[in-house]
């Protein structure tokens, strides 16, 4: 092949990688500890240690003796969703982390397991640690 053209396919190559024209990558996910404390119903996305602790500690309720859950922000983003406090037979399962380009996409389905008897009212939430970067990051419900 012709040197000229493969250079020119070489530098295709890596614009159309940088525009995100490849694969989607499935990214690792670590779930993190949590309390019996509920979040507000939202989306969250916690890119400094300086306003997830603030999160932490300043959510509805009493004050937790619960410290947050360790993460290293150079390398890591925390992720989460809540929809406020739920039957103890009801649950959030975090089903899938992917990012393509720059936009991550966190896919989560919500579970009615139908308990029998008395049901607990618990937080109906998760949070995740990611790794870095999401120039964006998306939530999705899935059925």
């Amino acid at each position: 092949m012709n040197p000229r053209r493969l250079w020119l396919a070489g530098i295709l190559a890596l614009t159309l990688a940088s525009c995100g024209g490849g694969e989607p990558e499935i990214l690792p996910f670590r779930i993190l500890t949590k309390d019996l404390q509920a979040w507000a119903p939202s989306t969250y996305v916690f890119r400094d240690e300086a306003s997830w602790r603030n999160a932490w500690t300043t959510r509805p309720g009493p004050p937790s003796s619960i410290p947050p859950p360790e993460v290293d922000f150079d390398r890591e983003l925390v992720v989460g969703v809540s929809l406020g406090s739920a039957s103890s037979s009801d649950s959030l399962q975090p089903l899938e982390v992917r990012r393509d380009g720059g936009v991550v996409t966190v896919a989560y389905r919500r579970v009615f397991t139908g308990g029998l008897g008395p049901a607990d009212i618990l937080p109906l939430d998760f949070f995740l640690a990611i790794p870095r970067p999401a120039d964006s990051v998306q939530f999705m419900a899935v059925q």
